[in-house]
């Protein structure tokens, strides 16, 4: 996670010095390529971390180098107006597309293997007894699938700016 970190904190320099000269379309798509990229790689691994937090202060930090607004200003409701995702948003959309994509390593029905087409899938969630057990992927993906659907999930969060998972699953 650190050196995750400090890519980022590179990315928010190079932001930086880019703002003095640069318009808000172009500093987005610096954004897009050279800071999103790298959070989106491998999130659905440490997403749903405790560290997460920290990216997202850098994440704060490089919007606020892109909106030329200062440090005290919130940037609660920016990600929104800027159409941007907030680290929470992205693990949530990259666990979605990942398991939809993957579906068929969710879905559970110890009967049969025998296709329904059932339009109603059944998924299951990993048998534990541990709250360690909620943290990996394959109960993540899980827990945020049956929560939304691909189609309007980009709309959702962008709506929703979440600052952490826990914002998204008690909407």
């Amino acid at each position: 996670m650190e050196h995750l970190e400090k890519r980022l904190n590179n990315a928010c320099y190079s932001i930086r010095v880019l703002s003095k000269y640069l318009d808000l379309k172009t500093l987005k798509t610096v954004y897009y390529a050279n800071f999103e990229s790298i959070v989106r790689f491998g999130i659905i691994f440490f997403g749903h971390s405790s560290d997460t937090n920290r990216i997202f202060l850098v994440q704060k930090r490089v919007l606020r180098c892109i909106l030329k607004i200062s440090s005290r200003e919130t940037c609660r409701r920016k990600f929104k107006s800027n159409k941007i995702l907030t680290v929470a948003a992205i693990y949530i959309q990259e666990i979605l597309i990942f398991t939809f994509k993957n579906i068929n390593n969710f879905i559970g029905n110890p009967r049969s293997d025998y296709n329904t087409r059932n339009r109603n899938i059944n998924l299951l969630y990993p048998v534990h007894h541990l709250t360690i057990t909620e943290k990996n992927v394959h109960y993540s993906c899980t827990k945020i699938y049956i929560k939304g659907y691909k189609k309007s999930i980009y709309l959702l969060l962008m709506h929703l700016e979440p600052y952490h998972l826990q914002e998204y699953f008690e909407m």
